[in-house]
C-alpha cells in the first residue's frame, strides 16, 4: 500500500493513496519506506 502526500508551502498539504503504477517524485527517484518499529523493540528509561 503506498500513500501520496503533497505539501504546497507551509500551510497546505493533502495525503492520498498512490494510483497502480504511478512513479515517485521526490528527490530520490523511488518510493520511500521508513523502518517499522514496534511497542516490543522500544526500550525505555528507568523510573524514578
Amino acid at each position: 500500500m503506498k500513500f501520496v502526500y503533497h505539501k504546497d508551502g507551509g500551510g497546505t498539504h493533502a495525503m492520498r493513496f498512490a494510483h497502480g503504477n504511478e512513479s515517485a517524485e521526490n528527490n530520490y527517484g523511488y518510493w520511500v519506506t521508513p523502518d517499522i518499529a514496534s511497542w516490543y523493540q522500544l526500550k525505555g528509561g528507568e523510573s524514578q
